[in-house]
């Protein structure tokens, strides 16, 4: 009897997954995603490579060659946290804001956090810890 619930919950997530991941390729193919990020680079033609598609989350879902994942703000402790799929020069350019990555890492700016796969924990340097 506990046999028949377990393969039946995991039907039924495994139905839960295939709709998500149907329902995220759909959007992505119908182009409704305007999803604003940090640019530069070259533009591709390649429908693969499209920007704005959901990266991240409880799917691990990753970004194609030229983009990386870029997460909401403050939000640091956040569990499967999705992000959306923005383009990076490579290399990065130097200078520009500084900014505070979750890892309390001051990047020099929001395209080097992009690329080493860090999220942003706010605007400006990281807070010295403080010390006895």
């Amino acid at each position: 009897m506990v046999q028949k619930a377990i393969v039946k919950l995991c039907l039924c997530f495994a139905l839960i997954l295939l709709v998500g991941v149907a329902t995220s390729a759909w959007s992505q193919s119908s182009g409704d995603n305007k999803a604003k990020g940090y640019g530069g680079g070259t533009s591709s033609s390649s429908s693969s490579a499209k920007k704005g598609a959901m990266c991240g989350g409880i799917a691990g879902l990753k970004c194609p060659e030229g983009q990386a994942c870029r997460y909401p703000a403050n939000m640091c402790n956040v569990a499967d946290l999705a992000g959306t799929c923005v383009k990076v020069k490579s290399p990065c350019p130097k200078g520009g804001a500084k900014v505070c990555g979750c890892d309390n890492k001051t990047y020099d700016n929001l395209c080097e956090l992009l690329t080493a796969g860090a999220r942003e924990a706010h605007k400006g340097a990281c807070k010295a810890a403080a010390t006895k």
